[in-house]
Order: structure tokens, then sequence, then C-alpha cells
């Protein structure tokens, strides 16, 4: 399937992660809950997917993550997870990608932030309260044009029974953390912040967040 150019797309179709485009479609996965989550691309084209697998779960475990990387043609260069050993997130997966003007590449997944070069190789990486004492989701990830790194997610304080909140971290090229904002209370508001697989654009000094809130019964975009 990884043989022909054309513009592409990225997604999960059902079972198995999905490259498509006008021209010809790529099934990645062999098994149930192989997902494309987001995609970025390189000065060279190269694209990097972001994916969800199930298929190196070890003895029928839970899913992890995958970072997929294919040439400007759709030619299949290398997959590669960036789990720490110790590593045990439930139903865990790459959901966040995002290139620098060095062709370095973010990835970002759950409660853990990797910074990678175009091999594939680990230039640092960072854990975010890895369960104590919160948790976070649903993580997206984007560089301003001097290659800070703005990282974007749901998260919530383990054990607490108010809704999740938004929070919003900005790292410097070598993981850095710079400031971190968080978008609601868990304490005070009504409105709780369940957002999906957010999108992030940064433009000049400004970003820019999509997602969604959960306010009461009514879910809503924002």
């Amino acid at each position: 399937g990884f043989d022909q150019e054309g513009s592409w797309q990225a997604w999960h179709s059902e079972a198995q992660a999905m490259v498509w485009t006008p021209n010809w479609q790529a099934l990645m996965g062999d098994t149930d809950w192989d997902n494309a989550n987001a995609v970025a691309t390189d000065s060279q084209g190269n694209i990097y997917i972001a994916c969800q697998t199930y298929d190196w779960a070890e003895d029928g475990g839970q899913t992890i993550g995958a970072l997929v990387k294919v040439s400007s043609t759709g030619t299949f260069q290398w997959a590669k997870n960036y789990e720490p050993a110790d590593w045990n997130w439930y139903d865990d997966g790459i959901t966040g990608v995002a290139v620098d003007s060095n062709d370095d590449v973010i990835i970002a997944q759950n409660n853990l932030v990797t910074k990678i070069d175009g091999t594939g190789a680990v230039i640092w990486q960072k854990c975010i309260g890895y369960n104590e004492p919160m948790g976070q989701w649903n993580v997206c990830v984007d560089v301003d044009s001097d290659d800070n790194i703005y990282v974007a997610g749901e998260y919530d304080y383990m054990g607490q029974t108010t809704g999740d909140d938004y929070l919003i971290m900005k790292f410097d090229t070598d993981g850095n953390l710079l400031w971190q904002r968080e978008g609601g209370s868990t304490a005070s508001e009504d409105a709780s912040w369940n957002n999906g697989y957010q999108i992030i654009t940064v433009q000049g000094n400004k970003f820019y967040i999509a997602g969604s809130s959960d306010q009461g019964n009514n879910s809503v975009a924002l």
C-alpha cells in the first residue's frame, strides 16, 4: 500500500489505522484497536502518523502508542514505540505529533512528551504528573517559530470527584517548562472540560485550541 504518490489523510477505520489519498489507501495494523490520531510532515515531505495499536500488546494486554514514518511517496520507513519499560497506562496511544524547524519530531501521549530526530532516536523525554498528583488524556502538541513546544490536554487530580479541566504547558526546545496554565477549576466550577483529540495551532505569540466542554447534561464545542 505505501508505494503511490498523492495527497493523504490518516484516521482509524473501524479496527485499523488508515492512510488515504485520492489515488490509493493503505491500512496499518493487523488487529482491533489500531488507530491513526494525528499527522505531521517534515521539510522533506515525510509523514509522521501518531497511532494507537493493539498489535504490540503483550499477552493480550492493552493498546500502546506507535509512531509510524512514511516517505513523501508513501513508502513505509519505520514504526516505533517510546513508552518507558515500566509504563502502565490503560489503553494508551500517541494523540499528538508536531515537527519543528530542525525536522525533529515531538510526540505526546497522556502524561508523556518525547522529542526525537528524523531517524527515530530519542533526544529527550518528559513525564508529566504520571498518576500522581494528576492524570492526563487526549494530549495535543504544536511548535512555534522559535521551536517552543505547546502541549495541551484534558486532566484531573486523581481521586477528586469534580470534573476534568484543561491544562496548557509551554516548553522550550530543550524540554524545559516555561509556564503552565489551567482552564477551569476542579474545585469550584460547574463545567468540566472533557476534550477530545484537540487541535493546537500557533501563530505569532498566540495559540488556538479546539475541544469540547461537558456542562451538566450538555456537551458543547469550544
